[in-house]
């Protein structure tokens, strides 16, 4: 019997394959198989929170959507949704979309959901993303300059928009909400964490005391304090 391999599965191969050949390290490219960030970004991520002592709570992006980080442009604010229409504009099978307005092409973006400051001693303070995109929100444009200022711009991914956490809705608008079935990923001051499933991303906030702002059911709340 023959076996065949879609063209999303080669994709990650061959990205991982690349990134291995190009000095990242096992640990950072066993971290982007798992969570479907680009490698370049997990090494990227992993050095700033490490450096600038941050604690970064991230959506994972689409099931092997990591073989098109950076060959894509990451989905952005204005490709939410097309002429005419209040229907919002989604990323397909491995996070890959096609604008239908303009046919131009993206991959699932990075989605925040929240960022805090760490002093070294286990307690952290939550920084307000805002919920301006970026190029107007000044903590956001801080984020991708710290992690992904230096890089080449064929292998960014950068933040499109403030943390999920942070977003409260306009009237009549709803939250996104978080998905009992959610992967996220952590990056602690150079550690990091593969969260799938919302049981082990509550777990995860409470650990590190910080601000829940869901139900059981994955239904946003509010921030408390």
């Amino acid at each position: 019997m023959a076996l065949t391999a879609s063209i999303a599965e080669i994709a990650v191969y061959n990205m991982l394959r690349n990134a291995r050949h190009g000095g990242i390290a096992p640990g950072d490219t066993a971290f982007a198989a798992q969570t479907d960030i680009g490698p370049w970004d997990v090494a990227s991520l992993r050095e700033g929170s490490a450096k600038f002592k941050l604690l970064l709570i991230m959506r994972c992006p689409k099931t092997r959507s990591v073989g098109f980080q950076g060959k894509f442009g990451p989905k952005r604010m204005e490709h939410a949704y097309q002429k005419g229409s209040s229907a919002p504009v989604k990323t397909g099978e491995s996070g890959i979309g096609v604008h239908p307005d303009t046919g131009e092409m993206f991959v699932s973006d990075y989605d925040l959901m929240g960022v805090w400051k760490g002093g070294g001693s286990g307690v952290y303070m939550r920084i307000d993303t805002g919920m301006e995109p970026a190029g107007n929100n000044p903590v956001v444009d801080e984020l991708n300059k710290i992690f992904f200022g230096g890089r080449p711009d064929e292998l960014q991914a950068p933040f499109q928009h403030g943390g999920q956490d942070d977003l409260i809705p306009p009237p009549g608008k709803a939250h996104p909400n978080l998905k009992i079935d959610e992967r996220c990923a952590a990056f602690r001051e150079g550690e990091m964490k593969y969260l799938p499933g919302i049981d082990r991303i509550r777990a995860y906030y409470y650990k590190w005391d910080l601000n829940f702002p869901y139900d059981h059911s994955g239904k946003f709340v509010g921030r408390r304090g």
